[in-house]
C-alpha cells in the first residue's frame, strides 16, 4: 500500500549517519522494504541509501574487528590446575594478562566455566571483549575425595586393610604397600567396587613390617583420576 511505501522511505531517512549504533534502525528499514511488493519496491525512491547505509555499516564492523587485538599473545593463569570433589562447582580464580599486563574481567574478556562439578576435566574459556577479540580454553581437574585407613590386621604372610567407604563420584580404590617408609619398590593392588571396605593381601613375607595406604580413583573413558594417598599405617606380618 502507499502508507508501506512512505513508513518504508521514512524507515530509511531515518538512518541518518551511520555509526556503531545504526544496527537496530538498518536493520528496521531493510525489514520494512523486504514486506513490499516488487511494484512498491519500485515506488521507493531511496533504497540506495539503506543499500549504501548497510554497506557501511559492515565495513565499519569489519575494521573494528580487525583493530581489536587478537588473544594468540595473551596468556591466561588458573589459581590451582587440580581439584577435590566436594559437591560444589570449583571456580578457580584467573589471572590474564597481554604482554605483562594484567586484563580486566568485564572489559577485555569474559569467562565462562563448564563440566567444572563432578569429578573429571574441567574447562574455563576466555572471551575476548572490547579490544580483545578471540578464544581461548583452559582446563584443570577435578579428583575424586580421598579415604583414609580405619584398622590394618596382621595376618599369617598376609594383612587385611579396612578404610572408609568412599562411594561418592568414584570407581573403586587402590592399596599401596612396601617394606619401607618412603614406599620404594612399592606394590599396589587394585579394588575395583567402590562398595568395598576392606581387602586381604596376600602372598607376603613373614615377620616383615609393612607401611600401607590407601587411595580412591574414578575411571572416565581413557582416563583415570585418583585421589590423594591417605596416610600411612603399619603392620607386621606372621
Amino acid at each position: 500500500s502507499r502508507i508501506d511505501v512512505k513508513n518504508t522511505v521514512e524507515a530509511i531517512d531515518a538512518i541518518g549517519t551511520v555509526d556503531a549504533s545504526s544496527k537496530d534502525k538498518i536493520d528496521a528499514a531493510r525489514a520494512a522494504y523486504d514486506k513490499l511488493s516488487d511494484k512498491e519496491k519500485d515506488q521507493v525512491d531511496n533504497y540506495q541509501k539503506l543499500v549504501n547505509a548497510e554497506m557501511k555499516y559492515e565495513n565499519m564492523k569489519l575494521k573494528d574487528e580487525l583493530a581489536k587485538t587478537k588473544f594468540d599473545a595473551v596468556k591466561i593463569k588458573l589459581s590451582y590446575s587440580k581439584a577435590t570433589y566436594s559437591g560444589k562447582a570449583k571456580k578457580p580464580a584467573v589471572k590474564i594478562t597481554y604482554y605483562g599486563r594484567a586484563l580486566t574481567k568485564g572489559k577485555d574478556y569474559e569467562i565462562a566455566y563448564k563440566d567444572n562439578k563432578n569429578v573429571g576435566k574441567a574447562k574455563v574459556t576466555v572471551t575476548g571483549k572490547g579490544s580483545y577479540a578471540g578464544t581461548k580454553v583452559k582446563t584443570f581437574r577435578i579428583v575424586p575425595e580421598g579415604t583414609s585407613i580405619s584398622k590394618v590386621t596382621k595376618g599369617k604372610k598376609q594383612f587385611t586393610v579396612k578404610w572408609k567407604k568412599q562411594s561418592t563420584q568414584t570407581t573403586g580404590y587402590q592399596i599401596r604397600y612396601s617394606t619401607s617408609s618412603k614406599f620404594s619398590k612399592a606394590k599396589t593392588v587394585t579394588v575395583k567396587k567402590n562398595t568395598t571396605a576392606s581387602k586381604v593381601v596376600k602372598k607376603l613375607k613373614a615377620n616383615k613390617k609393612y607401611y600401607v595406604k590407601v587411595r580412591t580413583y574414578k575411571k572416565i573413558g581413557n582416563s583415570t583420576y585418583y585421589s590423594t594417598w591417605s596416610s600411612s599405617k603399619t603392620v607386621k606380618t606372621k
